[in-house]
């Protein structure tokens, strides 16, 4: 049981992704282009910029954004500790108890969806997803069930069409295998596996899916090739839809694997063998909606400091992107729709960023 524990310990720590090791990259040395990939390529530049739109003010310092929701309702910002919900430009919130062991204590949030009137929000200590009103009141929570065999690490939350969590997990196998697993959870309703796809040896965890829905289907977006998969929300088979050509990517210097390999050996992360090893290239696949007229809105990005927005083609052809430079405040994408929080001296702005001249 010690065992297991330090393992997912360590994948917790490995699932913030690079963002904690890619500052080791920004100096001169091993230094990645913003508009210029290291291999691959980036979608046309559209001409201009898009519009900023305010959505809402955070007044006060919450830490850094863990995840963002959105629908036609409003936005539901996550962060460690405490949510906040925003409509209309009002903001309600901070919701949540920094209390451990509290009614209303949020163990480990790792992401956030809105369903049918409520919040949901998957914490990673327990595993479970906890229902909140939109008022900040917790209505309860559902356990995620452990893997027949191995252990878990859930790392995305959405709703479906009638509000159930759908989430993504990735589950290590006692004889070294891998996989991506999607689960439907109700409260009236056993489990229900959605879907499973291999997760690729080494590397396994950086080449993660990344989730959106899509009228009555789910799409998974690999973030290291650009595939994308989908299927029914119902249930069904799950199909590749496309593949990208020449997706943009970035080296990953050797003096940053280094400094990696070396952190993650003091973390223990050679129980998980070549699952957590980096990949030659940084995943450049950091969120994923799909627009009303069916299009993708992908965030692309070298590191945690240049993120790009592209639309895709369902069948996966770059079309343009918005910012020939990139945007340097934290990107979420959901609901169809574009968000950046940006970090003032009186607190958080939230902007919902809408192309001009889109075709």
């Amino acid at each position: 049981m010690r065992a297991v524990h330090i393992v997912f310990s360590t994948l917790a720590v490995v699932s913030a992704g690079l963002a904690g090791l890619l500052w080791l990259g920004r100096s001169a040395e091993g230094a990645a282009s913003p508009t210029e990939p290291a291999k691959g390529a980036l979608a046309p530049f559209l001409g201009d910029s898009a519009a900023w739109l305010e959505v809402g003010r955070l007044e006060g310092a919450a830490g850094s954004p863990v995840d963002l929701a959105a629908n036609d309702s409003g936005v539901v910002v996550l962060f460690a500790a405490e949510w906040y919900w925003v409509q209309g430009g009002i903001v309600a919130g901070g919701f949540g108890d920094p209390v451990p062991g509290s009614p209303h204590f949020l163990a480990q949030p790792k992401g956030v969806a809105l369903g049918k009137g409520q919040v949901l929000i998957l914490e990673q200590a327990g595993p479970r997803v906890s229902f909140w009103d939109r008022a900040g009141a917790r209505l309860g929570e559902i356990p995620l069930p452990p893997p027949p065999e191995g252990f878990g690490l859930p790392l995305q939350v959405l709703a479906d069409g009638e509000g159930n969590p759908l989430v993504l997990t990735l589950v290590q196998l006692p004889r070294g295998d891998a996989r991506w697993e999607v689960g439907r959870l109700s409260w009236d309703a056993s489990p229900q596996g959605l879907f499973s796809l291999p997760a690729s040896r080494p590397s396994g965890l950086f080449a993660r899916p990344f989730l959106a829905r899509s009228g009555a289907h789910l799409l998974a977006l690999m973030a290291l090739d650009h595939q994308l998969y989908s299927v029914p929300l119902e249930g069904g088979r799950v199909e590749q839809v496309s593949q990208r050509r020449d997706p943009p990517l970035w080296a990953v210097p050797p003096r940053v694997r280094a400094r990696y390999q070396s952190r993650i050996g003091a973390l223990g992360g050679g129980r998980l063998g070549d699952l957590m090893d980096l990949p030659p290239y940084y995943p450049s696949v950091r969120d994923l909606t799909v627009r009303p007229d069916g299009t993708l809105l992908v965030a692309v990005t070298v590191d945690e400091d240049r993120q790009h927005l592209e639309v895709i083609s369902p069948q996966g052809e770059p079309l343009f992107r918005f910012n020939r430079e990139g945007y340097t405040s934290p990107l979420f994408l959901d609901g169809g729709k574009a968000f950046l929080l940006a970090e003032t001296l009186e607190g958080t702005v939230i902007y919902e960023l809408i192309p001009r001249g889109s075709p």
